[in-house]
């Protein structure tokens, strides 16, 4: 045993996660936050491939994201230099030659009423 009492106390160290991004607990799981991904070199990167994944509001104004999503991403990203939307690769996946599925079709052919935008 110590003599010196302080010297027994351990700091507690604040977790890391992926990338040396901190963790920040909430009353309802782990997030780290947004502006620390926003600071990575690949932030546009993460970003196309976070539609989908939850954000929450902190406190202080910043957004979280899901402990959980940014693990799946990091480790899709280390071990593949990909995310889960890689339109080359999705696009590899495709067969050019399956028929355009009926719904799809009676969709192209249905008229306009005013409210649609061309986007291609």
């Amino acid at each position: 045993m110590s003599d010196n009492p302080e010297r027994s106390i351990k700091k507690e160290e604040p977790e890391t996660t992926y990338f040396g991004l901190h963790v920040v607990k909430m009353h309802d799981g782990k997030v780290v936050r947004f502006s620390d991904i926003e600071k990575l070199p690949f932030f546009e990167f993460w970003l196309a491939s976070s539609d989908g994944s939850t954000l929450q509001f902190l406190d202080d104004g910043d957004k979280g994201v899901n402990l959980n999503d940014w693990i799946a991403f990091s480790r899709l990203f280390i071990q593949t230099g990909k995310h889960r939307y890689c339109l080359d690769v999705m696009l590899k996946q495709c067969d050019k030659t399956a028929p355009v599925p009926r719904d799809i079709e009676e969709w192209d052919g249905m008229s306009s009423v005013g409210l649609e935008s061309d986007f291609l």
